[in-house]
């Protein structure tokens, strides 16, 4: 829907519908190589937690402004398992400052603003849980 604001062609609720069963593909994918794979025992809550928040985004009636409490969480978790480093402060005060845009969806705006201004912590939320993923199915002996 938020690509039929911008003029594309043929964003409807078929459309819809396909886009929402590519989230769950990709979510189911996610799982099955997950539990195929041999995840370290200290990684497994990640690997979890961004699953489900992968299927989290097949829901089209979820308001963004709960959605980034997972999110965040698990943000959290990747910053404390990674080296204390400044690069490591930034990107994590990066993730945070995106996964908290926010403008409520009442407020008299241009509804393609409120589209990109919503993407932002949707594609943040992608992004931490696509981390949490490669991070937790790291063989053993490869360093974080």
């Amino acid at each position: 829907f938020k690509l039929g604001l911008f003029g594309v062609p043929g964003m409807s609720f078929g459309a819809a519908k396909i886009v929402g069963w590519g989230y769950t593909l990709v979510a189911a994918a996610a799982t099955l190589f997950a539990g195929r794979g041999a995840l370290r025992d200290d990684r497994k809550p990640l690997v979890w937690m961004a699953i489900l928040i992968l299927a989290t985004l097949r829901s089209p009636f979820l308001p963004q402004t709960y959605a980034v409490f997972p999110p965040l969480w698990l943000l959290t978790l990747l910053g404390a398992i990674a080296a204390p480093t400044t690069r490591t402060l930034a990107m994590v005060l990066f993730g945070w400052a995106a996964l908290n845009v926010y403008w409520p969806i009442d407020w008299p705006i241009d509804p393609r603003v409120l589209a990109v201004s919503h993407a932002v912590p949707q594609a943040a939320t992608v992004a931490v849980a696509v981390l949490a993923l490669r991070r937790g199915l790291q063989p053993e002996g490869v360093p974080a």
